[in-house]
């Protein structure tokens, strides 16, 4: 039995690491957020059980996987080299955390250069040295190259 979260986005998401890994296949049509019953082939014999997302470190010695959220993995002392797969590639925008900005706030070059320097803070060596040495290397740099906030300049 492989466990996974049972709420619509961390199971989809868990969902599709489990496809990555090879051991489903999900229909194309199914969308960003897939539920089980988009599942259209078992590549091995597994068993999905959908549980509340923040039981799953303690469930799993009663089954064969499960697929933690890092948050959740961190606070039961889940360490990333233990795991048996590591989903290293998030290329969905939808998955990432974002700083956001009110798009009135855009018009205004102080806020915009306020804005471009809490950006850099963030996407920093330090910051990501923060990440990785605190909370065990349950993060990953995704979209720092991306300059989103061009898109609405």
């Amino acid at each position: 039995m492989v466990a996974i979260p049972n709420d619509v986005t961390n199971g989809g998401r868990a969902l599709k690491v489990l496809e990555a890994a090879g051991l489903i296949t999900i229909s194309e049509e199914a969308g960003f957020n897939p539920t089980v019953d988009d599942i259209v082939s078992y590549n091995v014999a597994i068993q999905i059980e959908e549980l509340a997302a923040n039981t799953l470190p303690s469930v799993l010695d009663d089954v064969t996987a499960a697929v933690v959220n890092g948050n959740y993995a961190l606070d039961f002392g889940l360490k990333t080299e233990e795991a048996i797969y590591q989903d290293t590639v998030l290329d969905q925008v939808e998955y990432w955390n974002l700083i956001a900005a009110r798009t009135a706030d855009l018009e205004d070059p102080e806020l915009v250069e306020i804005y471009a320097k809490v950006v850099a803070a963030f996407q920093s060596e330090e910051t990501e040295a923060v990440f990785n040495d605190d909370f065990n290397g349950y993060f990953i740099a995704v979209g720092w190259d991306d300059d989103l906030l061009a898109d609405y300049q």
